[in-house]
């Protein structure tokens, strides 16, 4: 009965079904391994089981295996848990990572393979699918089994999945296309300050009174070593504020505190709250589109967008990387946009 929940759980994944193993887990080369969380007590009973994955691992590459955790939601301690490495570059379920933990990732996974040939790494996020595919798809393309970002999605795809949809969230697909990109051209990565001046929609939105817009930065936090309590950087007088549904590092603070009390840690605060309601005038608004100016937005880094309708909820969100923008103006069309049922057809944003 569990192998048969844990077959309907999986869907469209390809499952190990091998040497009386069964698990939601996938060979994408010989050396990268993907497979969904590896879970204990009753969510055990329709995700892989830890001991499970524990027993694949050290039965075909024992003493020679790292396992990489991408799940911020669902942290464990992975270093007296598993005999092999463990490395841990937690994000949210369905978002976009900071982009500085790809070259990280990338790098450890080198330094790791390099070490021995019979070295093989296995990562995962919860499902197993969509974050893990992003950061295999950035491996794929760091170690040039795919030259370009869609080759490494497809690559992935067909590799982890029957239906061939591996990475499907449009700003994780973006975060590959970045980091395709950097590589092709060569160039390294930095931190770019945008000023945010202006969000044009086009057409106007339906839902115009009830909307809102927010935007969300990443900013750095310490572990105070004494006190056991997190400071923003930004200091006591900040603006900006907590976001508390986007509380991924409370959730894993416990746990790092203990292994490094003076670890750094970031958190996503809001950085702009906008309401339709509260714009006067009708001089923004065009034939089949509406302007909104912004002041005193500084954007860097990643940025995530989300729009929403108190009435409906999230309409909405879409995450996007300062150092990427090009000649000031980003556009991003329907195709790009996460989640919900978007209300608009394009957004245009001019920073500078």
């Amino acid at each position: 009965m569990s192998n048969f929940i844990r077959e309907a759980v999986s869907k469209e994944k390809r499952r190990y079904q091998k040497f009386g193993f069964d698990l939601d887990l996938s060979y994408i080369t010989p050396r990268i391994i993907t497979m969904g969380f590896p879970s204990e007590k009753f969510e055990a009973a329709y995700r892989n089981p830890f001991p499970d994955v524990m027993n694949f691992l050290d039965t075909f590459h024992g003493g020679h295996y790292k396992v990489y955790n991408f799940c911020s939601e669902k942290p464990y301690d992975g270093d007296h848990k598993i005999k092999g490495e463990y490395c841990y570059f937690p994000f949210d379920d369905h978002n976009a990572p900071q982009f500085e933990i790809i070259p990280k990732l990338c790098k450890d996974v080198d330094e790791f393979l390099a070490r021995d040939p019979k070295n093989v790494i296995a990562l995962h996020c919860k499902a197993g699918k969509g974050r893990t595919g992003l950061m295999c798809a950035c491996l794929l393309i760091y170690f040039r089994d795919c030259l370009h970002a869609w080759e490494a999605v497809d690559f992935y795809g067909n590799a982890r999945t029957y239906d061939k949809k591996g990475v499907t969230i449009p700003s994780q697909l973006k975060y590959v296309g970045y980091w395709s990109s950097l590589l092709l051209a060569h160039l390294p990565y930095g931190q770019r300050k945008l000023k945010l001046v202006s969000v044009t929609m086009k057409p106007i939105p339906k839902i115009n009174e009830d909307l809102r817009i927010k935007m969300f930065l990443w900013k750095t936090l310490q572990c105070d070593k004494d006190l056991g309590t997190v400071k923003n950087t930004r200091g006591k007088d900040s603006k900006i504020k907590r976001e508390p549904d986007l509380d991924l590092f409370d959730k894993v603070y416990d746990e790092l505190k203990q292994k490094n009390p003076n670890v750094t840690v970031r958190e996503a605060v809001c950085a702009w709250d906008w309401k339709m309601r509260e714009q006067v005038g009708s001089d923004k608004f065009g034939e089949d589109s509406v302007t909104f100016n912004v002041e005193n937005v500084n954007l860097m880094g990643d940025v995530k967008m989300d729009v929403y309708s108190q009435k409906l909820g999230e309409l909405f969100t879409v995450w996007f990387n300062s150092w990427f923008v090009k000649d000031n103006t980003l556009v991003l069309t329907k195709m790009e946009l996460d989640k919900g049922v978007a209300t608009t057809s394009s957004w245009h944003q001019t920073s500078h």
